[in-house]
């Protein structure tokens, strides 16, 4: 998140001057999370936004009732324009409401996976990606 942060600051002349303790946040976002999870059984959305003055806030949405943790995922039909806000998750969303908007109606609701002129997968229009590699040391 610091580094993050950093590199918006840098790239866009933001200030950087604000303090920012990576215990303190973790230990925040850990208590914020515990104090509003309403149940272990529904999966929750959380969200943590950190302003250009180094203040956090923490969002907690439980999933609706029978909302399904499989998700369906499409690869966008053209690549995202590399920038620094594919490179530092940001709030502003025109490349990720264009890519859902890009997606046929049968696939309405879809997690779109973005990739770079690359060919690099760089994130979901609304989740990040996160891959599981197999533990090499078995």
């Amino acid at each position: 998140m610091k580094q993050s942060a950093l590199k918006l600051a840098d790239e866009y002349g933001a200030p950087k001057a604000f303090a920012f303790d990576e215990k303190t946040a973790a230990s925040f976002i850990s208590d914020v999370v515990a104090e509003r999870l309403t149940t272990a059984e529904v999966p929750h959305r959380v969200r943590v936004l950190l302003d250009r003055l180094g203040h956090l806030e923490i969002q907690v949405t439980p999933e609706a009732a029978g909302t399904s943790t499989e998700v369906f995922l499409v690869l966008d039909n053209q690549p995202t324009t590399d920038s620094v806000f594919v490179r530092c998750k940001t709030t502003f969303r025109p490349m990720y409401t264009d890519a859902a908007a890009r997606l046929p109606a049968e696939y309405s609701g879809a997690q779109v996976l973005l990739y770079n002129e690359r060919g690099e997968i760089t994130e979901g229009n609304f989740a990040n990606v996160a891959v599981g590699m197999p533990d090499s040391s078995t």
